[in-house]
């Protein structure tokens, strides 16, 4: 049910033409790049709180892009008694300083994935992260909720499973049309059962200093 975030930017990138000198800047305004680089800073912190005071394994790869082979180098962390992965964090191979993408996981008491936070930066021009990210999942039986926001809070994405079975996917603005259309699935009982207990808000989630 999950989407691979890495796998995500590369296709992007990919439909944008491919990753050349030629590349797209970011062009927002200044407030959102403070924020969006902001959202960064606050994600590398959680991921040092996240291997703080626990046995942690890690795992290496190189990665890039058509024109960029091997520009990243991926570093995979995971929790040494479970195996779960706790974060993962690309830098530039170039320039090590520079962060290219960074996720952190985050579980419940049994083990189930709950929380997960996303950003990744274009490979040229990168004034501002290209996406920011938090994911909230639920699990109720059978069924498996998921929504998605940006680094803003905005609800960009939310989908529920049964399986393999997709019951429910919603991506941007469909998500308020099918608020305001009453015979949208949103109104039933099945949308009620696969997002039950899953906030409308990640403002209970945000990342603190």
């Amino acid at each position: 049910m999950k989407r691979t975030r890495w796998g995500l930017a590369a296709v992007l990138l990919a439909a944008a033409g491919g990753v050349s000198a030629q590349g797209v800047s970011v062009q927002v305004d200044d407030e959102r790049v403070r924020r969006s680089n902001d959202f960064v800073d606050k994600l590398l912190h959680l991921h040092e709180q996240a291997l703080a005071g626990r046995s942690w394994e890690s795992s290496e790869r190189l990665g890039g892009y058509k024109d960029l082979p091997e520009f990243y180098r991926e570093v995979t962390y995971r929790d040494a008694r479970s195996g779960r992965v706790l974060s993962r964090v690309q830098r530039e191979r170039a320039h090590p300083e520079r962060v290219h993408g960074v996720e952190v996981y985050v579980y419940d008491g049994d083990g189930r994935l709950v929380r997960d936070y996303f950003a990744w930066y274009l490979p040229l021009y990168r004034n501002a992260p290209r996406q920011t990210h938090i994911n909230l999942y639920t699990h109720a039986d059978d069924l498996r909720g998921w929504r998605q926001f940006d680094g803003s809070g905005l609800r960009v994405y939310e989908k529920c499973t049964a399986g393999e079975k997709v019951l429910v996917e919603y991506w941007d603005d469909e998500i308020s049309r099918a608020e305001d259309d009453p015979a949208s699935v949103m109104h039933t009982p099945i949308y009620a059962r696969c997002f039950a207990g899953l906030p409308e808000s990640v403002a209970a989630f945000e990342l603190l200093d």
